[in-house]
């Protein structure tokens, strides 16, 4: 052992409470003060006072001494009775590890100027003639029906080879329009649609038989060619590429500046690990579907929650819990200048600070518990701000003045944190007094109305997906998720037909409401793209049969049934596929029947035999051919 560690372990040895550091010790040596012999307690005080001047009037010496790392050295120092790192404590061993200083809340107005990105003018972009199939196909267009039939016919082998299914594109065009029409005309059964009496022929145009066995087929990806490490890692995979082409084309959608976070329920009571209960939700039972949205119920984005897997580690961020977690993977592709809103579930204050670090305002309720300590200290409680007076809150900022948190006393308190807006300036709501019995007006924050106005967006767009939901009753949950997407795709197509035609001027009258929408893509996609089925077998009466009449209608006089007019069908229907043919329907010029084309009054004997309407022809007026260009 060299002289340096002899003399450091003769230091170490003497018996004094006094705790020597390295720094101070190697001073030690330097000056000349340790020597090899034992010293006494008081020259060991006195060498310390004289190295800790000399150490006060020269910096250089402190940083002179760097710990031993050779081989060597550390070998020395273990076969030794009192190694160094016993014999002289670390400097910074006892010292507490400081924590970064949370900042502080005060108490007043918050006075943010946030840099928004302004909504610009709505573009149409060439979408001025669209009709609503238009719409409809810019979410499953030709080569996903392709896809639909390809994967379905394959299932169908898998499961028997000697009866293959042979389905067509075009046929499950039909079967989807025909589901779509059963979302807005509702029977308990399906069975019932094909009864006599109570025929749809939009509904009708697959027989029954092809119609469940179209359905009991419906496949989207081969299961054979899935494998065991795709199944565990994505449990969506029967349905992945239903939800590509639906997300795909929601993140091309034109973004406002106020968006809104929420959950969506996907309602399914069968079995499946992807079942979820959501209380207080209209549907509480099925598989959860987190979507961002517009305040016009326009759906930009979405992922449906699967556990575990939904995330890459396999598990949500600790920082920000499930509820953050999903903020951040739904603003993923979101850029600078927009104002995000969501409830109690998603808020907390690390996740508005880190969304204003990406440029993104925040505003939503927040629990309480998510707040510090102190904070909720400072918060007046709701007994205090109902002695108040209703309308009355509190309002604290944070001291570095980015995000502010707000309690407001309305019938009950709100809690709510924003980066976006503060309390003032004030606005007056209209409110019902129980004790005078008339409206008043209540004092409220500007962050309350914001956050009203511009939150609703999913359930706007679930209330407009529940007015005529397709609701065929299936144990199979890819099924109801394909339906899902089905409805939503049309919902979405409706609100951006409605903006082009706001957009370009046109009547409010003359806007298509989201019935009539409905039914021109289910009659169109029924209808439209193949025609008819040929060879339709005819319904046998037996599975349906008639109540016997009673002995007194039998002597009632027999009247005359006037026939209908049958319905004109869709624009895409009597401009699509190759049978739109011409055949003279009457001979008896007494049987004329009136023309069906716009702006025609006259009479004639042909019709169309995929239209089934009449329409003129001859040489002063060629209405077939006008009608079908």
């Amino acid at each position: 052992m060299g002289k340096k560690h002899f003399n450091l372990i003769l230091v170490s040895t003497v018996a004094t409470p006094v705790e020597i550091n390295m720094a101070t010790a190697e001073r030690m040596v330097k000056a000349g003060v340790c020597h090899e012999t034992p010293l006494t307690e008081e020259g060991i005080l006195q060498a310390l006072d004289n190295s800790d001047l000399e150490g006060a009037s020269s910096d250089d010496n402190e940083d002179e001494f760097q710990p031993m790392s050779s081989d060597s050295d550390s070998e020395s120092s273990d076969s030794s009775p009192h190694s160094e790192r016993d014999a002289i404590p670390c400097e910074n061993q006892n010292k507490p590890i400081k924590k970064s200083r949370e900042l502080k809340w005060k108490a007043q107005d918050f006075n943010p100027t946030p840099n928004c990105a302004e909504d610009l003018d709505w573009e149409v972009n060439g979408r001025d003639h669209w009709t609503p199939l238009d719409y409809f196909n810019e979410y499953f267009d030709d080569d996903f029906w392709n896809l639909v039939a390809d994967q379905s016919n394959r299932r169908a082998l898998q499961d028997n080879v000697s009866k293959p299914l042979r389905a067509t594109a075009g046929e499950y065009k039909m079967l989807v329009g025909a589901h779509i029409i059963t979302g807005v005309l509702k029977l308990p059964r399906l069975r019932l649609y094909y009864r006599p009496n109570l025929r749809i022929p939009a509904v009708v145009q697959i027989p029954r038989d092809r119609f469940y066995r179209l359905r009991n087929y419906l496949h989207f990806v081969d299961n054979l060619a899935v494998t065991d490490e795709v199944r565990k890692e994505n449990r969506l995979w029967k349905v992945q590429p239903v939800i590509d082409v639906v997300k795909n084309v929601c993140n091309k959608l034109p973004r406002c500046m106020n968006l809104s976070i929420d959950e969506q329920m996907i309602p399914f009571s069968g079995t499946t690990k992807l079942k979820q209960y959501v209380k207080g939700k209209p549907n509480p039972v099925g598989l959860k579907n987190y979507v961002l949205a517009s305040p016009q119920g326009l759906v930009l984005d979405f992922f449906i929650y699967q556990g575990a897997n939904t995330w890459p580690d396999g598990k949500p961020n600790q920082e920000y819990g499930i509820g953050g977690s999903v903020v951040l993977k739904l603003t993923e592709n979101l850029n600078r200048g927009h104002v995000l809103y969501f409830d109690r579930y998603f808020t907390s204050v690390p996740i508005l600070e880190h969304l204003l670090n990406r440029g993104i305002y925040a505003t939503g309720t927040i629990q309480a518990s998510r707040l510090q300590k102190d904070l909720k200290l400072k918060l007046s409680s709701d007994q205090a701000l109902q002695k108040r007076g209703r309308g009355s809150y509190d309002e604290f900022v944070r001291e570095d003045g980015s995000i502010s948190i707000l309690k407001w006393m309305d019938n009950r308190s709100v809690l709510m944190a924003s980066s976006a807006t503060g309390a003032k300036p004030l606005q007056y709501i209209r409110r019902w007094d129980k004790r005078e019995k008339k409206y008043i007006l209540v004092p409220c924050p500007k962050t309350v109305p914001s956050y009203n106005h511009s939150m609703g967006g999913v359930d706007l767009c679930d209330r407009m997906i529940a007015f005529y939901r397709i609701i065929m009753r299936t144990r199979k949950w890819p099924v109801r998720v394909f339906w899902h997407f089905i409805d939503l795709a049309i919902v979405n197509s409706w609100i951006l037909y409605k903006m082009d035609q706001e957009a370009m001027g046109t009547r409010r009258c003359d806007i298509m409401d989201l019935l009539h929408f409905k039914i021109y893509i289910g009659e169109s996609l029924s209808t439209g793209s193949t025609g008819q089925v040929e060879h339709r077998k005819r319904d046998n009466p037996r599975h349906f049969p008639l109540p016997e009449s009673s002995s007194d209608e039998d002597e009632r006089p027999v009247e005359k049934k006037r026939k209908l007019p049958r319905c004109i069908p869709t624009k895409d229907s009597r401009l699509t596929g190759n049978k739109h043919l011409p055949i003279c329907a009457v001979e008896n010029s007494q049987q004329f029947m009136r023309c069906r084309n716009y702006n025609c009054t006259g009479k004639t004997r042909f019709k169309c035999v995929a239209c089934d309407i009449f329409l003129c022809i001859n040489k002063e007026r060629q209405c077939f051919l006008e009608f079908h260009t």
